[in-house]
């Protein structure tokens, strides 16, 4: 019986089902693995491209809001290299005045004439200061209501307005970094543009400031504040305009060319060098989460994720369940399967097996012989011994029929005291010479268990596919047709039959 367990547990179905679905369940999650490591870099280069181009406006945005300073500077060089007499006290207060008003987003212009006479007028709370300081040094205030049609001195006026620039040639413009100008010392952008005449003398120097609340509100009109945290800062790391970002130290000093794009976990880093003709050198940094940069980007990537993780989840359920379901089911199966007393395949998996055994062998122009034995007397042993003792015969008499097969064959308990064998043949078998053998086994095994003074022995029928024949069922009914009719003159022999094809 136990070997026959054993080939049956062989060809559990149900451990060839549970395997391939655990295969079949691992290639999903591999595969999904895969495909989320695929959406995710997809979704990573979708929110790379946007917040490179919401970090591109924002630096052009922040261009643009530092042009005035640009204009006004242009504007007065025009006007002094035109007509010098522009530079006399009252009309260069004049001229200042009318490019404050002119330009809400200058907050201080100051002009030094080649005699180191200087004027700079600013805006301050209540209205405008106009500082002048004489060639000897003299320093005078004047503070303007916001119409200017009134003026009252100040008495303590600042000694600079804004602080000296880098001197350059004529038609560039430098800019400085943001410094405190006026009383109110408010921090600003201050440009600077040198006027020359035709013989390239030196006529005056002009200079201009943004202030630093213009940059805020530039930044506060982009997208890159509504995704994320934006800051402009300076050649040495101090903010400028916007929110101080915290940057992991190594970003900080990656931009480069058109900007650097870094991403760290669900944040999105972007760092880029704004930069115009006027000398400006800030960088900006922008940081965001991913998902509020491309949110349909992320939620791909997150669905995907989750599914993978469902898979991933379902894999180890399964395993989890075939694991704990291993012994039972696979109980379950081989019982479903197999003969209870000798463990042999029962009459259903005979068939099942069998036809299976005739195709291959079909395929291969091999042959196979179909045996039917018949337990003769077999009555007597119940009756006379007992059941118990009559089941240990028929698990002898089924292991010495075990041991006789092949590999490749299928030997079953088909009823009460018949056994049937689907044997393989090999090229040269003599198919009568191997049935004797198996019949004379069973003979053997029987009678050395049914010790008490009963007359039994083992009978056989076989037919072979040698004739063409090759369905089971007229297999199994022609060699059983010849053991019976055999059985009629000598009992404890295998009779041939011969089998003809029937269609």
């Amino acid at each position: 019986m136990t070997e026959g367990l054993i080939s049956e547990r062989m060809r559990d179905p149900f451990a060839w089902v549970v395997g391939v679905a655990l295969v079949v369940l691992t290639l999903i999650a591999g595969s999904s693995l895969f495909v989320r490591a695929d959406v995710t870099d997809e979704a990573q280069q979708v929110t790379s491209e946007a917040v490179q181009v919401i970090g591109d406006a924002a630096a052009a945005q922040l261009v643009e809001s530092s042009q005035p300073a640009d204009l006004v500077l242009t504007a007065l060089q025009s006007g002094i290299y035109a007509d010098p007499t522009l530079l006399e006290p009252t009309d260069l207060a004049t001229m200042l005045a009318t490019a404050l008003l002119s330009f809400g987003d200058v907050g201080s212009i100051e002009v030094q004439a080649a005699d180191g006479t200087t004027a700079a007028m600013y805006r301050v709370s209540d209205g405008f200061a106009l500082v002048g300081r004489s060639a000897d040094g003299t320093v005078t205030g004047t503070h303007f209501n916001p119409s200017f049609t009134s003026q009252d001195e100040i008495a303590d006026p600042p000694e600079k307005v804004l602080l000296d620039l880098e001197q350059v040639d004529v038609g560039d413009v430098v800019r400085g970094e943001p410094q405190p100008i006026g009383s109110n010392g408010g921090l600003a952008v201050p440009s600077r543009l040198s006027v020359y005449s035709e013989d390239r003398e030196l006529i005056a120097t002009v200079q201009a400031a943004i202030d630093i609340d213009t940059l805020d509100e530039a930044l506060a009109d982009t997208r890159a504040v509504e995704v994320g945290t934006v800051g402009v800062y300076s050649p040495e790391g101090e903010l400028i305009a916007g929110e101080d970002v915290d940057v992991p130290d190594d970003i900080m000093g990656t931009a480069e060319g058109e900007g650097t794009v870094v991403i760290d976990g669900s944040w999105v880093y972007y760092t880029r060098t704004v930069s115009n003709d006027a000398g400006l050198a800030w960088t900006l940094v922008l940081c965001a989460n991913a998902d509020d940069v491309v949110p349909a980007a992320s939620a791909v990537s997150h669905t995907m994720s989750f599914y993978t993780a469902l898979v991933l989840v379902l894999v180890v359920i399964f395993a989890a369940v075939a694991w704990f379901l291993r012994r039972p089911a696979g109980e379950v199966s081989l019982l479903a399967r197999t003969d209870a007393v000798t463990g042999l395949a029962n009459r259903h998996r005979f068939f099942a097996r069998g036809r299976d055994i005739l195709r291959a062998a079909a395929r291969r122009g091999a042959h196979v012989v179909v045996v039917v034995f018949d337990l003769d007397g077999f009555k007597q042993v119940n009756d006379v011994i007992g059941h118990d003792a009559g089941d240990e015969a028929l698990q002898a008499v089924g292991d010495a029929l075990e041991d006789r097969a092949g590999p490749r064959d299928v030997v079953a308990r088909t009823g009460g005291d018949e056994f049937a064998v689907v044997h393989w043949l090999a090229e040269g078998d003599d198919a009568g010479a191997m049935v004797e053998r198996m019949r004379a086994a069973a003979d053997a095994a029987l009678k050395e268990y049914v010790t008490e003074d009963i007359a039994v022995g083992v009978s056989a029928g076989w037919a072979t596919t040698h004739g063409g024949e090759r369905h089971l069922d007229h297999l199994m009914k022609a060699a059983d047709g010849a053991m019976v009719r055999g059985r009629q003159d000598e009992k404890g022999t295998a009779y041939g039959a011969k089998v003809e094809v029937v269609d």
